[in-house]
């Protein structure tokens, strides 16, 4: 095929794709453009996930300096019982429901779900604030143990892993809360209805998809972490 195909191809693709470019085998959860009206976008809300509050456990020490460095992934990396996933399953809890279609046009659900987002970047916080102390901790522990060169390369993997998804969790809670502040700004300039957005202009509506589109894409990197695979806003 030469260049000017497949230019032309791409170009054909792009337009019938999700909005943005972004071709999946499904477009539940995506936005999509109505190839009849420029000021619509259709929209099939994917199944949220059901998490109910559980009572919390005490976790048992770590036997040794190896099962520490293991645990900074836990809840990141390594999916753990709920009852002692002190900050993941809360976090995912509060963030279940924060941006699906029963909020876009009611200005109380959309406060409600602000709410859970201040108490999602509260355990965030505390969360951070413990791998940060771990940290600190194990280095101590691995040079007063003068511990072997695999234990010291775990630490490095594990603690980078963990600071990572620290930040993109940030990130897609940030993602998050600013759909929902645009959503509750522009209450009565788009009507959401059956599964489409409208807007008043194409304007209106390319604003709006490419804050809806900065959350799909913040999630999707939180995605990667098993625990958190299930979340869908």
């Amino acid at each position: 095929m030469d260049l000017m195909k497949r230019f032309l191809l791409i170009v054909l693709l792009a337009a019938f794709a999700p909005y943005p470019a972004l071709a999946q085998k499904d477009n539940t959860g995506m936005l999509v453009k109505d190839m009849g009206n420029p000021v619509i976008l259709r929209y099939e809300p994917p199944p949220e996930p059901q998490i109910q509050p559980v009572k919390f456990l005490k976790k048992d020490p770590p036997l040794n300096l190896r099962e520490r460095v293991d645990r900074l992934l836990h809840g990141i990396k390594a999916a753990v019982p709920p009852e002692y996933d002190h900050y993941g399953y809360e976090l995912r809890r509060y963030m279940a429901h924060i941006s699906g279609p029963s909020v876009f046009n009611n200005p109380e659900r959309i406060k409600e779900e602000l709410s859970n987002i201040k108490k999602a970047d509260i355990i965030l916080k505390y969360w951070r604030q413990e791998i940060m102390r771990e940290n600190t901790e194990i280095v101590k522990l691995i040079d007063e143990q003068n511990a072997p060169t695999n234990t010291r390369t775990s630490f490095k993997y594990n603690s980078g892993t963990a600071m990572a998804f620290l930040s993109e969790c940030h990130t897609w809670i940030q993602k998050n809360r600013e759909l929902l502040e645009f959503l509750l700004a522009n209450q009565g300039n788009f009507v959401y209805a059956d599964g489409r957005f409208e807007f008043p202009s194409m304007a209106d509506r390319d604003t709006f998809a490419a804050i809806f589109m900065a959350a799909i894409q913040s999630r999707s990197y939180v995605n990667e972490y098993v625990p958190f695979a299930g979340m869908v806003y």
